[in-house]
């Protein structure tokens, strides 16, 4: 005699012949679908439907893996001049600024990805994206900031760069170490 479980229940079977192989299958297929429909009114924007052919040919619904970076990251909201279309002789350093982050609201919502004439974004040496923005099927990518001020890139430092779907986020690792401040990371619409 056998034991079978599938979550809180479990079917004790004398002869595996005699199991409803069918029915499992439209069971589990059932649980699947209640569990990602779950998630869908927890997590709408990331939680979009994918089907999948598996158990012998049933579709049913998945959920699609989210890496954990794209649920926490620390939100860049206040303007604070950040945005590469303002013009500034101020001088606010990124030195400091570790992990991962995502611009949203006032701050526009991504790097630029072409040079960005010095002193603006509230800083002397502008920090832009040198490469394009990641698709989600590339997945984690490294990209090189260059901070723009003798030059187009006068200092750089690589980053990571991910596509979480509606949004970019960026692991920022500081400025680089040979000069420090006053390097910002400045972002666009």
């Amino acid at each position: 005699m056998g034991t079978f479980s599938r979550g809180c229940n479990s079917v004790t079977y004398r002869n595996f012949k005699n199991f409803n192989h069918d029915r499992f299958r439209h069971n589990i297929s059932k649980t699947i679908y209640a569990f990602t429909e779950h998630f869908s009114t927890i997590l709408p924007k990331l939680a979009s439907e994918i089907t999948s052919p598996i158990f012998m040919g049933t579709r049913v619904s998945v959920l699609p893996f989210f890496p954990l970076e794209c649920l926490n990251y620390q939100a860049i909201t206040t303007q604070n001049g950040r945005k590469n279309t303002y013009v500034s002789t101020t001088a606010i350093c990124d030195n400091n600024l570790f992990g991962w982050h995502r611009f949203e609201a006032a701050t526009g919502t991504k790097m630029p990805t072409s040079c960005v004439p010095n002193n603006r974004c509230n800083t002397h040496a502008t920090g832009w994206l040198n490469g394009s923005h990641p698709t989600v099927a590339e997945g984690l990518v490294t990209r090189q900031v260059c901070f723009s001020y003798y030059d187009c890139c006068s200092w750089s430092i690589n980053i990571q760069v991910r596509n979480c779907g509606d949004f970019y986020i960026y692991n920022f690792m500081g400025t680089p170490p040979e000069h420090p401040c006053h390097l910002r990371y400045c972002s666009t619409d």
